[in-house]
């Protein structure tokens, strides 16, 4: 069973990829990929990939949803004990979404604009227009992704891996607390953990600066009631946002 974080689930645009580099940097473990095939959010868990993750008492980011066929494999088949799940405010997300999705079309990896069945033509959309579809189409993407592993670590029956939550939020507020509240929950000293250097500035590892709450400034009323209908009153209590 691996001692260290095996599998660092995230909400994409949440600041994962500096989370990520800080606990394999930190903790002095090898990083792996290959564990997840598909696309977000319908990632599956690969298990030749975990099966390196686990042997090296490493870690991968992932993007995993809280699917029954993962939760097998984590719990039943892996017998992971622990796992890390990273979310961010899915209606500030919106807007890192607004940012990047550009880059995705033109110069990534455009076979994902098809998996996320983005307009042909989006690019030519108004940033408003662009935000609309965002609202619309994309939004209740990100609050089922991370509503379906809140519901995983309210109440399941046969899940027994246990789940740390943690929000970029928190990581903005205090990133040494936000690191502490790690390693207690895999019993880690903290004299094993060098602890990462905050970004030289702002949207390091980001497209954007990493703000918090400007979605409030940013979308407009009508875009803002959308946002309202879309979002369970559980996941803003849950997550104090």
């Amino acid at each position: 069973v691996s001692t260290y974080p095996s599998l660092f689930i995230a909400l994409p645009r949440s600041a994962s990829v500096y989370i990520f580099h800080a606990l394999k940097n930190g903790l002095n473990i090898p990083a792996y990929g290959g564990v997840m095939g598909g696309a977000f959010p319908n990632f599956t868990i690969c298990q030749e990939g975990l099966h390196n993750v686990i042997a090296s008492r490493g870690i991968s980011h992932t993007h995993l949803r809280a699917s029954k066929t993962n939760l097998l494999e984590i719990s039943e088949r892996f017998k992971i004990r622990k796992i890390l799940v990273h979310v961010r405010d899915p209606r500030q997300t919106i807007l890192s979404w607004l940012e990047f999705l550009p880059r995705i079309i033109e110069q990534y990896d455009p076979v994902q604009a098809k998996h996320y069945n983005i307009p042909k033509n989006y690019l030519k959309f108004s940033q408003k227009k662009q935000l609309d579809w965002l609202v619309d189409n994309w939004y209740n993407v990100q609050v089922e992704w991370i509503n379906e592993w809140v519901n995983v670590y309210k109440n399941h029956p046969w899940f027994k891996t246990q789940i740390h939550f943690s929000t970029f939020e928190n990581l903005k507020k205090n990133q040494k607390v936000f690191f502490n509240n790690i390693l207690d929950f895999y019993s880690i000293d903290k004299k094993n953990f060098e602890y990462p250097k905050k970004p030289e500035r702002e949207g390091d590892r980001n497209f954007r600066e990493g703000k918090i709450n400007t979605w409030k400034n940013e979308l407009d009323k009508n875009q803002l009631k959308r946002l309202e209908k879309q979002t369970p009153e559980q996941l803003l209590n849950f997550f104090k946002w």
